[in-house]
């Protein structure tokens, strides 16, 4: 007997019914002829990873060649990087420029992968008072030469370097001074979680010291209260807190102070 999957392609007289191609297998055919070997295999490799995560009712509803032109033209976009430490662009493709449209001010973000990034780049783009239609942050791989150039995209697990792509559509178009203010704000968005991850490490190293300095503090305070400050600072270090500042002193009983 078949399965149901077997069923599924059989027409009713019983001859089999050719699948529909996937949008993968569509947005490679799309790829013209004359696109060079090497470009056409990072445009075959970044389609199926943008594409992967996205859910069929998510996927934009327009033709496959403007959705290979949306693709192929945010990849020469992740090339213009090159040595950068970001590239950030906000703007309105066109059909005549990109090869694509879309109703909003388009968004879209590459750097290098770290913690917290796209929460924080949504709350960037979102404090600018616009509404999200769409967001995709697939995480890539990439491979580039002493000169910044682009050779290669992987998958991020295959990679050395994992690479955040960001493309945010929002659901108005933005004025020129808008679009400016939006581009400043991601950027020190991004220079200040850039200084979040760097320190945070150090930071949390820092906690330890200071539960031995509340547990040497019994001459000083209750034992109670030592509890309370040394179960405070362990919480703190099973991920409930997000350090962002650190301030030092010399230790002092005043600084061990403690109210409920």
């Amino acid at each position: 007997m078949r399965d149901a999957s077997s069923l599924a392609f059989m027409t009713g007289n019983g001859s089999p019914v050719k699948p529909e191609p996937s949008i993968v297998d569509q947005l490679i055919a799309a790829i013209p002829a004359d696109v060079p070997e090497d470009t056409r295999s990072m445009l075959a490799t970044f389609a199926r990873l943008y594409i992967k995560r996205i859910p069929a009712s998510d996927l934009p509803d327009i033709p496959i060649d403007q959705m290979y032109a949306e693709i192929s033209d945010l990849l020469v976009f992740i090339q213009s990087r090159g040595l950068e430490e970001m590239a950030i662009r906000v703007f309105d493709p066109s059909m005549d420029e990109c090869g694509y449209e879309t109703g909003g001010t388009v968004v879209q973000v590459i750097v290098d992968d770290r913690p917290f990034l796209v929460d924080s780049m949504a709350l960037a783009v979102g404090r600018s008072g616009v509404g999200i239609e769409r967001h995709l942050h697939p995480l890539i791989g990439t491979t580039r030469d002493e000169t910044g150039f682009l050779v290669g995209i992987d998958s991020a697990r295959s990679s050395g370097r994992v690479v955040s792509v960001q493309h945010f559509e929002l659901d108005r178009r933005l004025d020129t001074g808008a679009k400016e203010d939006l581009t400043n704000d991601i950027r020190d968005a991004l220079r200040d979680l850039s200084l979040v991850v760097r320190d945070f490490e150090p930071m949390k190293s820092m906690i330890p010291t200071m539960v031995g300095a509340a547990k040497s503090g019994d001459s000083h305070f209750h034992f109670d209260e030592i509890s309370d400050v040394v179960e405070f600072l362990e919480w703190l270090l099973d991920d409930n807190f997000v350090f962002l500042a650190l301030t030092a002193g010399p230790p002092s009983p005043p600084m061990m102070s403690y109210s409920r």
